[in-house]
């Protein structure tokens, strides 16, 4: 990682480099940043950076990246739920190859020492999800000790969070 000044400004220079499909930090002072950071070299958490953080640069392969290049389009949902995380002062991290898209810790926890309290499931509106497959992370969460969130987002762009979970039926005298 470099330092350049711009307008008065020190620019903080995160180098990344492409290795097949996957970007990963091209330096020490990257890897460094990333970790005090508690961030990934995933598009998602790159792109929350330079939305975040008017005082660093992303290069990747010696070209400086604006967000709409890091960001894939089918990414967008996901940047945004873990931008909102973010926000409301979580840790979260991208989960890439698996049926649940992010997870997160409760706020305030050690991403390093402590297990994921949260498993984040995006649903959009009009595409869905099987009640199977809702059933099946329900199991998966429950079983790991973690909470099942889904994050709907609506046709008009709202996202709005849902905690999913089985319950026994108490036996009722009626």
């Amino acid at each position: 990682m470099q330092e350049r000044r711009a307008d008065d400004q020190r620019i903080k220079e995160l180098r990344f480099i492409r290795s097949g499909d996957e970007v990963v930090p091209g330096d020490d002072a990257t890897k460094l940043y990333l970790r005090e950071k508690g961030l990934s070299a995933d598009p998602v958490e790159l792109a929350y950076i330079l939305s975040s953080d008017a005082s660093v640069a992303v290069y990747i392969d010696d070209r400086k990246m604006t967000l709409e290049q890091v960001l894939p389009d089918n990414d967008f949902w996901r940047f945004i739920v873990f931008l909102d995380l973010k926000k409301r002062g979580y840790r979260a991290h991208v989960l890439r190859g698996s049926s649940v898209d992010l997870v997160a810790w409760e706020k305030k926890k050690d991403s390093i020492r402590d297990r994921p309290r949260y498993i984040i499931k995006i649903v959009n509106e009009g595409k869905g999800e099987t009640v199977r497959s809702i059933i099946d992370l329900i199991k998966y969460s429950e079983s790991n000790g973690m909470q099942l969130i889904l994050a709907l987002v609506s046709a008009d762009g709202i996202l709005t969070y849902y905690k999913a979970f089985t319950f026994k039926p108490i036996k009722s005298d009626l």
